[in-house]
């Protein structure tokens, strides 16, 4: 499997996108039902990034869009679990292989 590094390299566009779960300040963590999925940006802008309410260990998203030198694009996810540990890593690892058998899947060279 190729890295975005790789991919990047071969004149692919790659865009990594990481959504953290969060609760405000009224909300229990432990509520699953009532987390929201946010970029830490979006988090900043909401004032729910801070000292006190920052992302929650456990559930997330990771989101990696995909142009190809031809133009062609495609997006993988990956969703972590509210029981799982969130991984960065792991989810760009999952969200760019499903992208690239979208891409390979629409008989597109990579």
């Amino acid at each position: 499997m190729q890295t975005v590094e790789e991919l990047r390299a071969a004149g692919y566009k790659v865009r990594v996108c990481y959504y953290r779960a969060y609760a405000d300040s009224f909300l229990d963590p432990d509520d699953t039902d009532r987390i929201i999925l946010l970029t830490r940006y979006q988090a900043e802008k909401e004032g729910l990034y801070n000292s006190l309410f920052g992302p929650l260990q456990k559930c997330g998203k990771t989101v990696v869009e995909v142009r190809s030198p031809t133009g062609v694009e495609v997006v993988g996810e990956s969703l972590c679990s509210a029981k799982d540990q969130f991984s960065r890593k792991l989810g760009r690892k999952v969200a760019l292989g499903r992208a690239m058998t979208k891409l390979l899947n629409s008989n597109q060279e990579v």
